[in-house]
């Protein structure tokens, strides 16, 4: 397996995780907002069991469609080369490592120019 092949199964497995986490998430936020407005308003329980049961569908269409070919079984050995990985990401933390500093930094900065405005307006006030 080259190394795109291998970034491919990743990214992936990722969207599998991802579409899963944000699956569940949206029918449990789906079930609680219409337990809320079964109060305020006349729900029948077989709609929140509808809408939930379409959720849970998607999810696993969405699921299991984009991720089932890449657990196709290979007639040959899988050859993951982990020193290309491991040098890749270490140019990349070097190479990105200073822009997210920058915004670290600015973001700190802003936050203590913020405290120290909100002491001297109470400083003046007081």
């Amino acid at each position: 397996m080259d190394l795109n092949t291998f970034m491919l199964v990743l990214f992936m497995s990722g969207v599998f995780v991802g579409v899963l986490i944000g699956g569940i998430a949206s029918i449990l936020m789906v079930r609680s907002d219409l337990a809320r407005q079964a109060k305020r308003i006349t729900v029948h329980p077989a709609s929140v069991k509808l809408v939930t049961t379409f959720i849970a569908a998607v999810v696993i269409v969405s699921v299991l469609a984009p991720v089932l070919p890449t657990f196709a079984q290979t007639p040959i050995a899988i050859d993951i080369p982990t020193d290309v990985i491991f040098t890749e990401a270490n140019n990349w933390i070097e190479t990105f490592a200073p822009i997210a500093a920058i915004g670290i930094g600015i973001s700190i900065a802003i936050a203590v120019l913020g405290y120290l405005g909100s002491v001297v307006v109470k400083a003046f006030r007081g």
